[in-house]
């Protein structure tokens, strides 16, 4: 059974959900830029110091490189964190679906740009489909430490 906290709701529809007590999952959805879950699911779950993200998309508009998806991508998943007072050094764990082991190099580069030298566990998997032009999405798991 989940518990919706009206005080954080706002116009642009994300959503936090907890329990009274704080001992089931808090879940929770980013506001813009980052777009609605386009499915049955939040952008975040939490249940004590870890967090779980959903896949993030990156391509914002029409023709972007697999560089500036994973750059996008990331910021996203940057926006989601926060969402949950988390930052992405809280980051412990990400996984990259991507279309084309021939990306690898690209992917590598925007996570280096993005997370600097923050360097959590990562797997890359190949041979993802997606609709429309997107090349990656990205999902992480997040430890508070609290």
């Amino acid at each position: 059974m989940f518990w919706l906290n009206l005080n954080n709701l706002s116009s642009y529809g994300h959503r936090m959900e907890t329990s009274p007590s704080g001992s089931y999952p808090r879940l929770w959805d980013a506001a813009a830029p980052v777009p609605a879950p386009r499915g049955h699911y939040s952008h975040a779950a939490q249940v004590g110091d870890v967090t779980w993200i959903s896949g993030v998309l990156g391509n914002e508009r029409p023709g972007m490189s697999a560089l500036q998806q994973t750059v996008a991508a990331l910021e996203r998943l940057q926006s989601i964190l926060a969402e949950g007072e988390l930052t992405l050094g809280n980051v412990v764990s990400t996984t990259a679906f991507v279309t084309s082991p021939e990306l690898w190099a690209e992917v590598n580069e925007g996570y280096g740009a993005v997370f600097g030298p923050h360097r959590p566990a990562r797997a890359i998997i190949p041979g993802a489909v997606f609709a429309g032009d997107a090349l990656i999405e990205i999902q992480a798991v997040a430890a508070s430490g609290r």
